[in-house]
């Protein structure tokens, strides 16, 4: 749907302190053409300009959007800052428009920037409205499609806004509060909500010809009560390599289902008081502020120009201020771990006490970004960076370094949380798992998470996959139990999925327990109770029990196991093989010794399509097996 061609006009600002410097509207170009539903307004500006006053109008009448901000860009992408609002082009009449700028600052001579676009509205209204299984309204991502290919919903300037490329073919819309529009050609079309993994889909066949009111039901097929899903790492426009306008960003994470997002953008924290204030509040969605801190050595520069080792998220965090965090350039990774732990201990988020924090260590084997490129080993990955190697003991080779203490008492390891699955890539979490396994079988208890570190709306898609962590689900009008959150995730109460979900609990001599607990094995062997749940549209080829790091059992499910509306809900009793001290998890999905099908959109049908690149992955974190009845673990 993408018409017209991008341009960029300069446009001189003069600088209090005499040379004009140049700011770019990127986005409407002059004469677009736009059928989307949303545009970004988009200024280029250089680096001396942080804080701008841009008041818009639009056909005279003046435009808001409280999100509009600058953030900043990496050198790779051109540099600079640039200023991001969004246009809602839905509610626009079709015809031509013009939208005028007026841009000032601190040391700026107040200027007018104006644009004039055509909006060709597509001329069938679909009107949507979208309900759970009890019939109250939800807010959904609705994935259109036709003649099975996704719809392409992006702007006319949608490469120069996004110059990573990540988004330049949208076929998703968010619908808040159960009620949205978008507006289509005439034709066949499948639309298709979700709002995360443990819901079902709603579906819609149309033949379209003319204005139509669709209502979409979205079920939550698999329940969790006890736990909070959360997203423990995601970027705003604030990072230097994202470009999402945040009333877009946020309107994504609140059509997710999530209940709690970690906002975690490189080496500053941002605010989400303006998110609350706009979006959040009446919402049952929860905004927690980290930070994704660059761990950086001399004479190595990574793909964005930076010299870094490594990322790790630090959160809950509470200051704005960048001057506050600990520096980028560091001498020892251990020596940056304490500078982070001490930092929070002298301001700690409210309701944590003591300066609690979780840490976690970010895809440390590289990122893939691309399943065409596949995965990147040299992309701030601490562990291929360092050297570390699982099959060999942690007092040998490299791996000794990594476990020396400091004078503080830290070490190289001595994060609290690691990712294991970091955006879809399969390849990447059977080598990290097999990091994992060895961490916890050298007595290093690391949780295990999931995350889409999203820094786009297709490519990495919010809330797949989803930390459950064991946690109390605030009611509506109520704050998250920060302290009860951060705990279950220091003590490794989490389950990960990107969309079937195991439970496992062990069951020892009269005692029981879930992820994180330790079970007595000595007086009974123990058995482990597994439950598998998934919605109908996600596929769950195999169950398996790990113990020690190593699979014990792997079973086939068969399609028979489903129930008559094609939802899974299984459970197995299995023994647990107990030779002294131990762990055991359960992990079910995709087989282990499988690649991702050539016929990848073919094979995996609707989870494709919804989650654009994972193949099904689910996984408990340890239930430590106290097998000498000491009541301690020992590795």
């Amino acid at each position: 749907m993408r018409v017209g061609a991008a341009t960029s006009i300069a446009f001189g600002l003069l600088m209090g302190c005499g040379d004009p410097v140049e700011v770019d509207l990127v986005s409407p170009t002059e004469g677009a053409v736009v059928q989307s539903p949303w545009i970004p307004v988009m200024l280029r500006l250089p680096d001396q300009i942080r804080a701008l006053d841009v008041r818009m109008r639009l056909d005279g009448e003046r435009l808001e959007d409280p999100l509009a901000g600058v953030g900043d860009r990496y050198n790779k992408w051109g540099g600079g800052n640039d200023w991001i609002a969004t246009l809602d082009m839905r509610p626009l009449e079709p015809g031509e428009h013009t939208l005028e700028l007026q841009i000032g600052g601190d040391g700026i001579e107040r200027q007018t920037l104006q644009r004039t676009f055509t909006y060709d509205r597509l001329p069938h209204a679909v009107r949507l409205e979208i309900t759970d299984e009890a019939g109250a309204p939800v807010s959904a991502r609705v994935i259109v499609t036709r003649n099975g290919a996704p719809v392409d919903l992006a702007g006319p300037d949608a490469l120069e806004t996004d110059p990573r490329g990540r988004d330049a073919n949208l076929h998703s819309v968010f619908v808040l509060d159960g009620a949205g529009v978008v507006y289509l050609d005439p034709g066949p079309y499948r639309l298709v909500a979700t709002r995360g993994p443990l819901s079902g889909l709603g579906v819609a066949e149309l033949e379209l010809s003319g204005d139509v009111d669709v209502a979409l039901t979205v079920p939550q097929v698999v329940s969790m009560p006890e736990h909070v899903s959360a997203e423990l790492h995601l970027h705003t426009m604030a990072s230097g390599d994202s470009w999402v306008p945040e009333q877009i960003r946020w309107a994504s994470a609140l059509a997710s289902g999530l209940d709690v997002v970690v906002v975690t953008d490189h080496d500053k924290v941002t605010p989400v008081d303006d998110a609350r204030r706009v979006l959040l509040d009446a919402r049952a969605l929860h905004a927690l502020t980290g930070v994704e801190a660059s761990m950086q050595v001399e004479d190595e520069e990574d793909d964005d120009g930076q010299s870094s080792i490594g990322h790790m998220n630090v959160f809950p965090t509470v200051s704005p201020d960048e001057a506050a965090l600990p520096p980028k350039r560091i001498d020892a990774v251990s020596t940056y771990l304490t500078d982070y732990r001490q930092r929070q201990h002298d301001a700690p988020y409210p309701g944590l006490d003591g300066g609690a924090v979780i840490i976690q260590l970010n895809h440390p084997r590289g990122i893939e970004f691309t399943r065409a490129e596949g995965p990147i080993a040299g992309a701030h990955a601490l562990f291929n960076k360092v050297g570390f190697d699982p099959a060999r003991a942690l007092d040998e080779g490299a791996n000794a370094a990594l476990v020396a203490r400091d004078k503080d008492g830290s070490f190289t390891l001595d994060f609290d949380a690691m990712e294991i699955i970091n955006r879809f890539s399969w390849p990447l979490y059977k080598q990290v798992r097999q990091d994992w396994f060895a961490l916890l079988n050298h007595g290093l208890p690391v949780t295990g998470t999931g995350n889409s570190d999203t820094h786009a709306l297709e490519t990495e898609v919010l809330g797949f996959p989803v930390n459950l962590v064991r946690a109390p689900r605030p009611a509506a009008g109520e704050d998250l139990d920060a302290r009860a959150f951060v705990s279950a995730l220091m003590s490794g109460e989490v389950l990960v999925t990107n969309g079937p979900v195991v439970e496992l609990e062990v069951h020892g001599a009269g005692v029981y327990g879930g992820p994180g607990a330790l079970v007595d094995c000595s007086r009974e062997a123990p058995r482990a109770r597994v439950r598998v749940r998934a919605a109908p549209w996600v596929p769950v080829p195999e169950v398996r029990m790990v113990v020690d790091g190593e699979v014990v059992y792997a079973v086939a499910i068969s399609e028979d196991a489903r129930g008559p509306d094609g939802a899974l809900d299984l459970e197995l009793w299995w023994p647990v093989p107990v030779s002294g001290d131990g762990w055991v998890l359960a992990e079910v999905g995709w087989p282990l010794d499988a690649p991702v099908p050539s016929n990848y959109a073919a094979e995996l049908g609707d989870y494709a399509l919804v989650t654009d690149g994972h193949v099904p992955i689910g996984f408990t974190n340890p239930v430590w097996l106290d097998g000498d009845g000491d009541g301690s673990w020992s590795p």
